[in-house]
C-alpha cells in the first residue's frame, strides 16, 4: 500500500538508499548528485550535505585526486572502471571493496555523468588470488604509514630515481638497464633498479615500500604492455604507479612518465610532462634533459645575464 502512494522518482530513490552496497552519481563535473546512507557510512559523509560537493570538498586530497582521475578517464574514454582497492576511513580502518565506474546516460542517450558502487567485500567473497593481493596491500600498507610516519626528512638524499617498469620484453628489459647505467655513470644520479636492488629471497613489497621511504624521484618507464598493466591494475608497475602518483599528489616526490612507443598514458600521468624516448636518434638529448631535471637544472637564463647594445 505504501508503494502506491509513491511516484516513480521517490520509489526509486528509497530502493537506491535500501541498497546494502554504497552507492554514488555525479555529474560531469564530478559533482555529486545522489549518495546512498551505505555510500556515507563507509567514507564518513555528511548525508544531508553531500549532494552538491566534490570529492575535493569531502575527502582527503589523496583520495579525492585518485577519484576526480578516474571520474575525468572514464568521459574520457567511455570504458567502465573496475578494481578491488583497500579503503582507508577516516578512523584510520582499512577495509577491501570492489570499486565499480561507469558513464551515467540520460533519456536522450548522451552522458551526463557517473554512477559507482562500492562494495565491501569479505573473505567469502573473495576469490584466493584476490584475497591474497589484497591481504598483502594491506599489509604493505601498513609498512608504509609506519615508515612514513618515522622517516627523517635527512635520511633522504638530495636525489634517488626509483625506476619503474614491466618486463614486458628482453628488450624492453635490456633498454631500461641502459638508461639506468648512462643515469648513474654518465650522470652520477642514484637510481633504484630492481636487477641490482632486489636479490633472491628479498621482500618484493618492501623493495616497492622504497618508493615512500627513499625516492625523491619516481621513473615511470612507458611501453604499450606497461600502460595496459597500469590500466588494468595488475602487477608490481601498477601498485608502485599508484604509489607514486598518492605520494606525488601529497607533494612527496616527482612522478615523470618516460614515453618509449605510443602516445597513450595511463590517468595517473596524463597530466604529466613526460620525457619522450620513441626515437632512437634522440636519446642523448633526452637523457641529458631528464638528467638535468632530476638535479633541478634547467638552462633558464637569469635575468641581466646579456649585456645589452
Amino acid at each position: 500500500m505504501v508503494a502506491r502512494t509513491m511516484n516513480r522518482e521517490q520509489l526509486d530513490s528509497l530502493i537506491l538508499s535500501s541498497l546494502p552496497v554504497a552507492l554514488f552519481t555525479k555529474d560531469l563535473d564530478s559533482r555529486f548528485t545522489f549518495v546512498n546512507p551505505k555510500l556515507c557510512e563507509l567514507l564518513n559523509l555528511p548525508l544531508d550535505t553531500a549532494v552538491g560537493q566534490t570529492d575535493q570538498e569531502l575527502l582527503s586530497p589523496m583520495l579525492a585526486a585518485q577519484y576526480e582521475q578516474e571520474d575525468r578517464q572514464i568521459m574520457a574514454t567511455g570504458k567502465p572502471s573496475a578494481y578491488f582497492e583497500l579503503l582507508t576511513q577516516p578512523s584510520g580502518k582499512q577495509i577491501p571493496v570492489r570499486v565499480t565506474k561507469t558513464l551515467l546516460f540520460g533519456t536522450n542517450g548522451e552522458p551526463i555523468g557517473i554512477l559507482g558502487i562500492l562494495d565491501e567485500l569479505h573473505s567469502t567473497s573473495i576469490d584466493a588470488p584476490e584475497e591474497k593481493r589484497l591481504q598483502e596491500m594491506k599489509r604493505t600498507l601498513a609498512v608504509l604509514d609506519a615508515k612514513i610516519s618515522h622517516s627523517a626528512p635527512s635520511t633522504v638524499p638530495a636525489s634517488r630515481l626509483f625506476i619503474s617498469y614491466k618486463h614486458s620484453s628482453p628488450e624492453h628489459v635490456e633498454w631500461v638497464e641502459q638508461l639506468y647505467r648512462d643515469l648513474v655513470e654518465v650522470h652520477g644520479i642514484e637510481c633504484l633498479l630492481d636487477k641490482y636492488d632486489l636479490a633472491f629471497g628479498d621482500s618484493i613489497s618492501a623493495y616497492m615500500d622504497r618508493i615512500a621511504t627513499e625516492a625523491t624521484h619516481v621513473l615511470l618507464v612507458l611501453d604499450s604492455a606497461t600502460t595496459k598493466a597500469i590500466r588494468d591494475r595488475i602487477g608490481g608497475v601498477a601498485f608502485e604507479s599508484e604509489l607514486a602518483s598518492a605520494l606525488r599528489n601529497e607533494r612527496r616526490l616527482r612522478l615523470i612518465p618516460v614515453l618509449r612507443e605510443g602516445s597513450d598514458l595511463p590517468a595517473c600521468v596524463r597530466d604529466c610532462l613526460y620525457v619522450d624516448f620513441r626515437l632512437n636518434e634522440l636519446y642523448r638529448d633526452a637523457l641529458l634533459r631528464l638528467a638535468n631535471s632530476i638535479k633541478g637544472i634547467h638552462g633558464k637564463p637569469t635575468p641581466g645575464s646579456r649585456n645589452g647594445g
